[in-house]
């Protein structure tokens, strides 16, 4: 799932990369959700 997060990450934004980092027990969905808008 690392994996796929990280591509997701990638397509979208080097940002989401970053919140990720931060938020690690955040789900691809609620950073899907903050990332609605890029």
């Amino acid at each position: 799932m690392k994996q796929f997060k990280h591509k997701y990450y990638e397509s979208k934004k080097k940002i989401a990369v970053k919140i990720s980092r931060k938020g690690r027990g955040r789900t691809v969905i609620e950073v899907e959700n903050k990332f609605d808008w890029v």
